[in-house]
């Protein structure tokens, strides 16, 4: 039977999936009934059984031992739970595993190899991927995905030319319940963990930019993403540096600052974590996030330790990042001055290193901390050296401080702390918008983030790999 209608975010009461729940545990006790105490757990235990009839009926059979949110809380192991039908129904149709293992041992053997590998993957997945993830032991995954798809097993979720792939989470638990017995789920969660490392890797843009179309294409995998970075922290970490540091800053656009956090800090903290240059981007990376989130003085230690690694490797881009990145945490430290010959040295290597977008961050804060004295003059003509430099992308972000900077709109709000003499001081908040919201302005003013730019990170030609990674 197909599944049930769940309620989603309605009433749970009004679904179909948990009528049903009600009428199979009523049968076993039958002073059991929907309360408004035990409607929204009978909700959430159907949406865990994906809305399967038998499934629902043999949770329900439970009601006689176990509470509502016992049994809830058991779904973790649910074909271990999902047991005792009734005593006169066939085989299969008394415990969920027996259902399963009907209808899995009438799929051929490569679907049924295709099938265990199912219970890697969260969230769907691409033919592209599943392809991958299943390697040699299923020479034809087109047809073998054809054949669990027919079954009704895996279920297209999405069709064309993005289309996805996808099981139940009932399956799923029985599908790495198979791969676990054939020994193969520490091989085919690396691969897993590798395919989307490329994912993550693949066609990263330029200069530390964000990439609208790597938006469209790790959105739709932040599951499997999750996935493989918790299954490579507890196995290679290494491997999740590498998946860190190419996230980063996917985190840091589609507003998972926080999130990223948590990653990052527990990669750096793993046991045989990254070394060398995938450190100092991960370090890097826990600085701009943390800034996003106002972890200035933190940030500020992590920006030190990243530019001494990239300055022992003799990387200049990395090492201007670094240093921006410290000149934009003493900034909004208020130690204005230190921030500023910080920004200088950031200046000079970046330009060195051809890093535009960080040599026009470092002048859009020199620009901001002129502006703060209430050098006007010297702000303009550093903001005007800011919109001259070769980078398009950061100067069509910035129509508005063209604008100012054309008309002579600089200055006119309050001196920062440091400000030195002279009337009628600016805010820096000029320079604030060309430099970028993630490096000089706290969380809760970033009302247009969508459009605000964000501060570049470079990854520098490393010898021994494409993008300098072990």
């Amino acid at each position: 039977m197909p599944p049930l209608a769940l309620a989603g975010d309605g009433d749970p009461a009004a679904s179909a999936a948990v009528e049903l729940f009600v009428r199979r545990a009523q049968a076993v006790d039958p002073g059991f009934d929907l309360t408004r105490d035990n409607t929204s757990e009978l909700g959430a235990i159907c949406r865990a059984l994906d809305g399967l009839p038998l499934a629902i009926e043999l949770a329900a059979a439970r009601v006689d031992a176990l509470a509502p949110h016992e049994i809830k809380a058991r779904l973790e192991h649910r074909l271990d739970l999902l047991t005792d039908g009734a005593r006169d129904l066939l085989d299969r149709q008394r415990t969920m595993r027996g259902a399963i293992d009907w209808s899995y041992a009438l799929l051929p053997a490569a679907a049924q190899r295709l099938f265990a590998r199912f219970g890697v993957f969260a969230g769907g997945a691409t033919a592209d991927a599943i392809g991958v993830v299943a390697g040699e032991a299923v020479p034809h995954p087109a047809d073998a995905l054809a054949a669990l798809v027919d079954s009704a097993l895996v279920l297209r979720i999405r069709s064309g030319v993005d289309a996805r792939f996808d099981v139940l989470e009932t399956f799923r638990a029985y599908a790495l319940e198979r791969l676990v017995s054939a020994g193969e789920v520490a091989d085919v969660r690396r691969r897993h963990a590798l395919h989307y490392l490329d994912v993550a890797e693949r066609d990263r843009p330029p200069l530390g930019h964000t990439d609208i179309r790597r938006r469209a294409w790790l959105e739709p995998e932040t599951a499997n993403l999750r996935a493989a970075l918790d299954w490579a922290l507890g196995t290679e970490p290494a491997l999740a540096g590498r998946l860190a540091a190419a996230l980063w800053r996917w985190w840091l656009d589609s507003g998972r600052a926080v999130e990223g956090l948590g990653w990052v800090d527990r990669v750096l903290a793993a046991p045989g974590g990254p070394a060398g240059v995938t450190r100092a981007e991960v370090l890097l990376a826990r600085g701009n996030l943390g800034m996003n989130v106002n972890r200035y003085r933190s940030a500020g230690e992590d920006f030190p330790e990243a530019q001494a690694i990239w300055n022992r490797l003799g990387e200049t881009a990395g090492e201007a990042q670094a240093l921006f990145g410290l000149a934009s945490a003493w900034y909004r430290q208020e130690r204005v001055a230190e921030a500023a010959g910080l920004a200088r040295r950031a200046g000079a290597l970046a330009e060195r290193a051809g890093d535009h977008a960080c040599e026009v961050r470092t002048l859009a804060l020199l620009g901001a901390v002129a502006e703060g004295k209430g050098d006007a003059p010297a702000a303009k003509a550093l903001y005007a050296r800011a919109l001259r430099r070769p980078h398009a992308g950061v100067r069509a972000r910035h129509r508005t401080l063209r604008r100012s900077a054309r008309h002579g709109d600089v200055g006119g709000g309050r001196r920062h702390r440091g400000g030195g003499a002279g009337g009628g001081g600016g805010d820096g908040r000029t320079g604030q918008r060309l430099a970028g919201r993630t490096a000089l302005r706290p969380h809760a003013e970033r009302r247009d983030r969508a459009r605000a730019p964000r501060p570049a990170v470079r990854r520098g030609p490393v010898s021994g790999g494409a993008h300098g990674l072990p």
